[in-house]
């Protein structure tokens, strides 16, 4: 299943770089502790990020991050606060990327779609060197 993600993401991609299209999307720096959830996708390489996708017509934010992270992770999320807003063109559209932070009372994930290949918990202090764009943008929301 995860290389009919990688196909579709390679199709998407070609179609983002004909047309240009603007999109929004979500990320959640989830946090136990001293420690962040971090996911490889199936189809964007071997780098850490943030659970997130794209927001649909009919959702807000907030509501497409709690979806999000739900359908990646198992993870229902209560407490989601806004961090702040970052625009990418890295996969050649024009990406408004919705950051947030939530806290979870437990470490318990199911990795419930193929297109998570991996997830694991990180120490703060010790997050690891390939990691995505949207991570370091999110602490740096945090931060401030």
């Amino acid at each position: 299943m995860g290389s009919l993600y990688k196909f579709l993401h390679i199709q998407q991609r070609i179609y983002w770089f004909i047309f240009r299209p603007s999109t929004v999307g979500v990320k959640c720096l989830i946090g136990y502790n001293d420690e962040y959830l971090l996911i490889k996708t199936a189809y964007s390489g071997d780098y850490w990020t943030l659970p997130g996708g794209g927001v649909k017509k009919s959702e807000d934010t907030e509501r497409s991050v709690i979806r999000e992270v739900y359908e990646e992770l198992g993870i229902h999320l209560k407490n989601v606060r806004f961090l702040g807003s970052y625009t990418s063109s890295v996969e050649y559209k024009k990406d408004e990327i919705n950051c947030f932070y939530a806290d979870v009372y437990t470490k318990d994930f199911t990795i419930s779609l193929a297109e998570v290949k991996e997830a694991k918990w990180f120490r703060k202090d010790n997050l690891p060197v390939n990691h995505s764009k949207a991570l370091i943008k999110t602490l740096e929301f945090l931060e401030n």
